[in-house]
């Protein structure tokens, strides 16, 4: 189907965009260079800051030079050893056992090393990286501080669960987990008998918590 027909419909993923545009032009194509093609056809819509580098990293996991052990789907992509794309299918068997052949199957680090080569000047990445740096600053001393609170023993453990819970869901979602699971992780978390703010503890219920040998103390729970 010829690009032109495809403009104005809803938007499509960014492998089948990548798919659409190399049927066209019928010639290998940088990431950069396909992207560009997306955007003034208006294939793709995306809020996204980096579109041409999350671009590349799908079109390297559907290619034919990175493949996940257990993935044995057909690859849709190539990738060449001037770092050009091009439509796995347009290839005759010969030419699909060349390009394997001749090209270096990246490992994911040498992927990624090469994508944060693509983004690291550009100054919405960089924006956004500063910003992400700032959130977790604070957030980082906030689930400090609530989690001081409790080895404090000034509140329940349910208490920091719940904290957990709500606010990795919101303003701590900055750092990759969210929800019951990380509350949940907050269990092991060791610390001296429970008490209210303000009052301690009895001299019956210290000597419960104390080792009677002179040897290091065990830790409380």
């Amino acid at each position: 189907m010829a690009l032109a027909s495809l403009k104005g419909t809803r938007s499509m993923t960014f492998a089948d965009a990548a798919e659409a545009v190399l049927a066209d032009t019928r010639r290998a194509m940088t990431a950069d260079e396909i992207w560009a093609e997306i955007e003034r056809r208006g294939l793709v819509e995306t809020t996204g800051k980096t579109p041409a580098a999350t671009l590349y990293t799908d079109m390297m996991r559907k290619s034919a030079n990175w493949r996940e052990d257990d993935d044995d789907r057909a690859p849709r992509f190539y990738r060449n050893g001037k770092s050009l794309f091009g439509r796995w299918g347009d290839l005759a068997p010969e030419q699909r056992k060349a390009i394997v052949a001749s090209t270096d199957v990246p490992s994911p680090t040498m992927v990624w090393r090469e994508l944060y080569d693509k983004v690291k000047d550009a100054p919405s990445w960089r924006e956004r990286i500063s910003s992400l740096a700032a959130k977790r600053a604070q957030a980082g001393a906030e689930i400090a501080a609530w989690i001081r609170k409790y080895l404090d023993q000034a509140i329940t453990l349910e208490a920091l669960r719940a904290q957990f819970d709500q606010r990795t869901r919101t303003d701590w979602d900055c750092f990759g987990f969210s929800g019951t699971g990380t509350a949940t992780s907050a269990s092991p978390i060791p610390r001296g008998p429970m008490t209210r703010p303000g009052t301690s503890v009895s001299s019956s219920s210290r000597s419960n918590h104390c080792s009677t040998s002179t040897g290091p103390r065990a830790p409380t729970r």
